[in-house]
C-alpha cells in the first residue's frame, strides 16, 4: 500500500488482534483487514475497496485444512457453498462468534438452514 499510493508511512507488523486496538486506541491510521473480519463490526470500520481484498471467498474448502484428507467427500460437498455466502455474511458469522460468544457450529447451522442450504 505505501508503495503504490506513494504513502510516507511508517509501516509495523502487527498480529492481527493488536492491529484492531491499535486503531480504536488512534495509535494507528490505517490497518490491513479481511473484510469478513468481525472486528470491522466490532470497532465500527469500513474496509476500503480501493485494495483488492485477498479475502473473496473463492473456495469455501480453504478452511478445510487437516479434515481433507480425513474426509475426502467434504470437499465436494463444501465447493456446494461456494460463491454463495457473501463477504457481510461472512463477517456477521465471525461477529457472532467471536463478539457474541456464540457456538461456531450452531451459528453455522442457523446460517444453512436460513438460507436453505440444509433443512432444519
Amino acid at each position: 500500500m505505501k508503495d503504490r499510493y506513494k504513502l510516507n508511512l511508517h509501516v509495523k507488523t502487527l498480529e492481527p488482534a493488536l492491529r484492531y486496538k491499535a486503531i480504536a486506541n488512534e495509535n494507528a491510521q490505517i490497518i490491513d483487514a479481511y473484510s469478513t473480519d468481525s472486528e470491522l463490526q466490532e470497532y465500527h470500520l469500513k474496509h476500503s475497496k480501493m485494495i483488492n481484498s485477498s479475502s473473496h471467498l473463492t473456495r469455501s474448502t480453504s478452511s478445510t485444512g487437516r479434515n481433507a484428507q480425513k474426509y475426502p467427500q467434504l470437499e465436494e460437498v463444501l465447493n456446494q457453498l461456494a460463491g454463495k455466502i457473501t463477504e457481510k455474511d461472512m463477517q456477521d458469522m465471525n461477529y457472532q462468534v467471536n463478539v457474541e460468544g456464540k457456538s461456531p457450529g450452531k451459528v453455522a447451522r442457523t446460517y444453512l438452514t436460513e438460507h436453505q442450504f440444509i433443512s432444519n
